[in-house]
């Protein structure tokens, strides 16, 4: 998995904050059919398959949350399951999902998205968008995909800011 902002240009970030911050203050469908248009366009840049790890942890993280997280050790307070979701109801669970969760001061959540690629063609499409929302949030922190016990590449552990530094 890339860096945080490897492929993000400044006008693509102030598109996507513009968005979310749309989709959070209404719940009307031209709120949500601009946030997918972003997300489309996202989505298209790197491509993950469905065994491939998805990782972003920045060398900023104490080295005691990049272990806990990369081992699964971090204790899980809040999960999200996207299967069977089209690409458009994923997205919008997962902005109302990181939203609750931020809410509750969790800080550990795991994103279960599946691996893909049971249809043919395009393979792992809730994993890659997943992806792509979690390096663009800015309540993001750092994720990893989950052990196996956990859900394995089919699934991703979320490290949420900290109530203090939001």
């Amino acid at each position: 998995m890339p860096k945080k902002d490897t492929n993000l240009t400044d006008s693509e970030r102030a598109l996507f904050r513009e968005s979310m911050e749309s989709l959070r203050s209404t719940s009307s469908s031209e709120s949500v059919d601009a946030t997918v248009s972003v997300w489309r366009e996202l989505a298209d840049m790197h491509h993950v398959g469905p065994e491939d790890n998805m990782a972003y942890i920045p060398k900023s993280l104490p080295q005691i949350e990049q272990r806990r997280l990369k081992r699964g050790q971090c204790a899980i307070e809040g999960r999200c399951d996207l299967h069977g979701r089209t690409q458009e109801e994923a997205l919008v669970m997962l902005s109302e999902f990181v939203a609750g969760q931020q809410h509750l001061q969790h800080r550990c959540v795991l994103i279960v998205h599946g691996k893909g690629g049971r249809v043919g063609g395009d393979t792992a499409i809730l994993k890659n968008l997943t992806g792509r929302w979690l390096l663009a949030h800015p309540a993001v922190v750092a994720f990893h995909s989950a052990l196996p016990r956990q859900g394995g590449t089919g699934a991703t552990m979320v490290l949420l800011k900290s109530p203090s530094s939001r």
